[in-house]
């Protein structure tokens, strides 16, 4: 089932995301398959991602969410363009 993400950092070891619906849970070991990575301005990324570890975190409006922490799996040239880009802004 697609779902949005808000990226909280990104590495070449990995990205966290904090998800804001709090009915999607996300069992370490999961494997994504697809996920399309956005950031405005460059070109997306598609890169398959494993599931490192997720929690439920309070928003500050005092709702629930969800973090959750990705490994890359065999991740393309593309991403690491995407990286360097992100960190040099």
């Amino acid at each position: 089932m697609p779902f949005e993400a808000k990226i909280r950092d990104i590495s070449f070891g990995g990205i966290g995301a904090l998800f804001y619906a709090a009915d999607i849970t996300l069992e370490p070991g999961t494997v994504l398959v697809g996920s399309r990575i956005e950031v405005p301005g460059l070109d997306p990324v598609t890169v398959d991602l494993e599931v490192r570890y997720s929690e439920v975190v309070t928003l500050p409006d005092g709702s629930h969410g969800h973090a959750s922490g990705f490994r890359f799996i065999n991740p393309p040239d593309e991403l690491n363009r995407l990286i360097d880009a992100v960190g040099s802004h």
